[in-house]
């Protein structure tokens, strides 16, 4: 039996719009941006010198305003030309302030240019000066008057260049008489080019990317769609979910923290030292009872104090049995046990007690309580060895008797 092949899903209506038209459109759109960026970039860039002229008639002074200099760029080439004035020093230029020109041009009618008109034409106006006209015998001339910061004068033809004009850079010319077949050119060269090319790629660009979400994303169907959304956002709060199940609780960090805050109390440790302790020094004075000259320091920890003690009981306790009867059997054992105790405790001195509970305090880190407990030790101890030589003196007498 041949399987049966798998059925191809047709595409909506919606796809097909999508894909069939939208996309297109989008397409061919994202090729004319690119081609118009292209072509700002290359033929239609943006020329940087730019030149523009006025004719100057019937006037002798030419004034250019603040702001006309620097209107493009601040490196500008003004050149002022006169086929008439053909003397010696025919035409003058001067760079100056507007107070300055003022002051020059009273009474005078001059021409004033303002500004562009387009990219190759300067706006241009008669002016009639304020004030009255002063002429005598006295006056300076022109190219050599302390009122310009830059002159420039020739037959001609005269010319400035300016490698920083700023918006109150006045330029004044005079042509030595009236004139009419003057020009006043302005040549500027721009360093900052506008790109007109960048704001089509970035369209192109733009429709290049929708027309690729229009084939895609766009063209498939909403409810699928909503599906994978709702797939993923569901998946992605599970992983959230398992991630908080993992982190600690918030109570469970707080009391963590205040667990490992918490003092620890220190009573009844120090409470089992003291006793060791004690034991340690009972076991040293048994030995020292045997026989030793010097006491020796035994940790308690490593030994088992109440075997050794049973032990010693016992092996005296058979000693008495093969020597004695077995009437007195009792009576032996009980003398010989009371006996080591009161031993164990008579050999103890107050010095050596002291000494005793002074290593006690340095080890174990107690405070002056400590010195307190020494000395009723020491009270005790005196007391025990009292009591213990009355019952020694005592138990003599009573064997004493029993021999006889």
């Amino acid at each position: 039996m041949k399987k049966d092949a798998p059925v191809k899903k047709e595409p909506t209506r919606h796809a097909k719009i999508m894909r069939g038209i939208v996309t297109p459109i989008f397409g061919l759109l994202a090729v004319a941006c690119i081609v118009l960026g292209v072509l700002n970039q290359t033929i239609w860039k943006p020329n940087p010198s730019i030149s523009a002229s006025a004719p100057v008639e019937n006037t002798q002074y030419l004034l250019i305003d603040q702001g006309v200099a620097d209107l493009v760029d601040s490196t500008v080439t003004v050149t002022a030309t006169s086929a008439s004035a053909t003397a010696n020093d025919g035409v003058c230029m001067a760079l100056t302030t507007s107070k300055d020109a003022a002051g020059w041009l009273a009474g005078q009618s001059y021409e004033r240019i303002t500004g562009l008109s387009s990219w190759t034409e300067l706006s241009h106006s008669m002016q009639e000066a304020q004030g009255e006209a002063k002429t005598s015998d006295a006056d300076v001339a022109f190219k050599d008057s302390d009122m310009w910061s830059q002159v420039s004068c020739d037959a001609g033809r005269a010319s400035l260049n300016l490698k920083e004009a700023t918006d109150t850079s006045v330029i004044l010319v005079d042509f030595g008489q009236k004139i009419s077949d003057g020009t006043i050119d302005l040549h500027w060269t721009r360093h900052n080019i506008p790109n007109f090319a960048l704001p089509w790629y970035f369209g192109g660009g733009l429709c290049a990317i929708l027309a690729v979400l229009c084939a895609s994303v766009f063209a498939m169907d909403m409810s699928a769609r909503r599906k994978r959304i709702s797939a993923r956002a569901e998946k992605a709060r599970a992983e959230r979910h398992e991630r908080r199940k993992e982190e600690p609780k918030i109570s469970e960090a707080l009391a963590g923290s205040l667990a490992a805050l918490k003092p620890r109390g220190k009573s009844k440790k120090r409470g089992a030292a003291r006793h060791g302790r004690h034991s340690g020094s009972a076991g040293a004075t048994g030995r020292v009872q045997a026989g030793e000259s010097t006491p020796t320091i035994v940790d308690p920890h490593s030994r088992n104090m109440l075997a050794e003690r049973t032990s010693a009981a016992g092996a005296d306790t058979g000693a008495g049995l093969g020597t004695g009867d077995a009437v007195n059997a009792n009576e032996t054992e009980t003398s010989a046990q009371n006996t080591q105790d009161t031993a164990a405790t008579s050999v103890i001195s107050p010095e050596e007690l002291q000494s005793y509970f002074a290593r006690f305090a340095q080890e174990v880190g107690v405070d002056d309580s400590a010195q307190t407990a020494a000395d009723s030790a020491d009270d005790s101890a005196n007391n025990s060895t009292t009591s213990s030589d009355a019952s020694s003196g005592t138990s003599s007498d009573t064997d004493g008797k029993e021999n006889d």
